[in-house]
């Protein structure tokens, strides 16, 4: 809206060709009417300056929520990442009790084995032992039959 002034202000002080825009041979430089072109800068430069306060605060606001919004992340990998070594080392407790109880089923597994194998060397030692005691009781009803044999012909004759 002011750039349509300030255009309009410049092409009437060239259009009205006053003398004093090209200075003479002897003439001052100085520029006639300094509170025209004051007026316009300083009503250009208050627009353009209060523009750039309010594009100025909405860049800090944005900034600002921009930085809440980087604490907030920045709190929320803390808390992630604080969870994940608690995690980490609830799964390392699970493992190492795991661990143990793989060690201990191994043992358990091991003594059965042991208990299995002293069983079947039992099994095997009584196996032999009632056949130890079947060819003694077979030597002893033999020689009860030799016994009889005997008796019956010593005490028959």
């Amino acid at each position: 809206m002011l750039r349509p002034r300030m255009t309009l202000l410049a092409s009437t002080l060239l259009a009205s060709g006053c003398a004093w825009l090209t200075p003479g041979p002897g003439a001052h430089t100085e520029l006639p009417e300094p509170d025209v072109f004051d007026v316009i800068r300083a009503s250009n430069s208050k627009a353009a300056v209060e523009q750039l306060r309010i594009r100025h605060a909405r860049e800090l606001e944005h900034a600002r929520l921009l930085e809440s919004r980087i604490g907030e992340l920045m709190a929320a990998e803390e808390g992630l990442a604080l969870e994940h070594r608690e995690r980490m080392a609830a799964l390392r407790e699970v493992e190492d009790r795991l661990r143990k109880l793989t060690e201990e089923q191994a043992d358990t597994t091991r003594a059965l084995d042991a208990a299995n194998q002293v069983q079947v060397d039992l099994a095997a030692q009584l196996e032999a032992a009632r056949q130890q005691n079947a060819a003694l009781e077979a030597a002893l009803a033999a020689e009860q039959a030799k016994r009889a044999e005997l008796d019956g012909k010593t005490g028959g004759g």
